[in-house]
């Protein structure tokens, strides 16, 4: 069984490839970027790999590590399957797109408690592969659209007007408000919350594996 820090660094690595890809593309598509910003609630703890932030608003792209592996679900189902063609063996992970779901949900209600109530569609997210061979996934089109492999990160960034309906209407002044927003909600840098979540992670780590 994989240990805990093994999980965790293999976890950090693939962040950091998904973080040199967005260095690469923020000039283009003129975005800023965020990365790991640790959300502290009374109840608990969320950790956000990558926060985007536009004129479209907020995109939360959650990482997700599965070297040579056909990735198979459905976006109704919790569990999805990591298959790994070299060593016919199958791998379950919670469906990442109901776990994007809690962190929009925690990032909208962590923005409303300071005072930024977005609409809706200002706040969105997406799942990055990192190594995956493919992605053999059923799901409707709009979910389709926010489930990519690293390799196609760029082509997700490009189209997502597609699943995004606002106009990209925010202002630059908008913009700003959000970025001190969330840099200020950030609490990555204060020990006692990040030991509570690693414990969290931790705990997590144990129950799927």
């Amino acid at each position: 069984m994989a240990s805990v820090e093994w999980a965790l660094k293999r976890g950090k690595d693939a962040e950091q490839e998904v973080q040199r890809e967005l260095i690469r593309l923020a000039p283009r598509f003129g975005f800023h970027h965020l990365t790991r910003l640790l959300i502290a609630f009374p109840w608990g703890t969320s950790q956000l790999d990558h926060v985007l932030v536009d004129r479209y608003g907020v995109l939360v792209l959650e990482t997700k590590l599965r070297r040579n592996a056909v990735v198979l679900g459905r976006d109704v189902e919790n569990r999805w399957t990591a298959h790994y063609p070299a060593t016919k063996k199958n791998y379950s992970l919670e469906n990442p797109l109901r776990q994007n779901a809690e962190h929009e949900n925690a990032l909208r209600q962590a923005l409303r408690d300071k005072g930024l109530r977005l609409k809706p569609d200002f706040v969105n997210s997406a799942v990055v592969f990192v190594g995956a061979k493919s992605l053999k996934l059923e799901m409707h089109e709009i979910n389709a659209m926010k489930v990519v492999r690293l390799e196609q990160l760029e082509k997700l960034l490009a189209r997502r007007n597609d699943f995004v309906i606002n106009k990209g209407d925010l202002s630059r002044s908008d913009v700003s408000r959000l970025l001190v927003a969330l840099c200020e909600l950030d609490c990555s840098g204060r020990p006692q919350v990040a030991r509570r979540h690693e414990q969290y992670l931790r705990e997590r780590f144990q129950e799927v594996s």
